[in-house]
């Protein structure tokens, strides 16, 4: 690879916004728009080392590029609940807002948040006067007994309307209690119906969507499946 001829540099999250304005642009016969998922990344962090609001930022560069309302093709997530709150309640966001959850592994020195409480049914009920969407780890939204039923939380999450956009399906990972990723795929897909997923393997979520939808032809849509793929692009904010 000619390294020496290469002039590669982080790319702005602005410039990516712009990047997938002009691929919507390009792509517009197809009767397909690409969405973002934003992440909110330790915003106490960057409040408490250098005073930026974070959050502030990130809304005013959407505001710019159109993306204000609930209907506009943007999902804003964080683990931080309190400043999704703030975001919503301070900010006045109108965004579709998504509250990450964790267990206490996932704590970091920044985030001060009481996932034990986020995740009981009286703090799913709180967290549901502010976001629109929980984002569990897949493993939270299932017991195991004899047979896979849903969990509290996903039907805590369910009762109060929140959708359910779970993280992150990998076909090369541990997948017990399933047997293989198409396997995996069916229990989330089409029995617990979960309304989006994030995953390292978009392909192989498209096929088996694609595959099973025009098996049956009462399979999920693509086209309406709030599918999450996480790609292999980084975006950041040029402060």
């Amino acid at each position: 690879f000619p390294f020496n001829q290469s002039a590669f540099h982080l790319v702005t999250f602005e410039e990516e916004l712009e990047f997938i304005a002009g691929l919507n642009k390009a792509n517009i016969d197809n009767n397909r728009e690409v969405g973002i998922y934003v992440e909110i990344k330790e915003p106490s962090f960057h409040k408490n080392e250098s005073r930026s609001n974070f959050s502030e930022i990130v809304i005013d560069i959407l505001r710019k590029h159109n993306y204000t309302k609930r209907a506009d093709k943007v999902f804003l997530q964080c683990f931080d609940l309190e400043e999704l709150q703030r975001i919503r309640v301070q900010l006045k966001s109108d965004l579709k807002l998504v509250g990450l959850l964790s267990d206490e592994n996932h704590r970091s020195i920044y985030n001060k948040n009481d996932f034990s409480y986020w995740t009981s049914e009286i703090g799913i009920e709180d967290m549901s006067t502010f976001v629109d969407g929980i984002g569990p780890h897949y493993s939270d939204l299932y017991e195991q007994g004899t047979t896979l039923k849903p969990s509290k939380l996903f039907n805590d999450a369910r009762k109060h309307n929140l959708f359910i956009h779970p993280y992150t399906f990998r076909s090369d990972a541990n997948l017990q209690p399933f047997a293989t990723f198409d396997v995996m795929l069916e229990f989330y897909i089409d029995k617990l119906k979960v309304d989006g997923l994030f995953t390292d393997h978009p392909d192989k979520v498209v096929r088996y969507i694609e595959f099973k939808h025009k098996q049956s032809n009462t399979g999920i849509k693509l086209q309406s499946f709030s599918l999450v793929l996480i790609i292999s692009s980084i975006a950041v904010i040029s402060l």
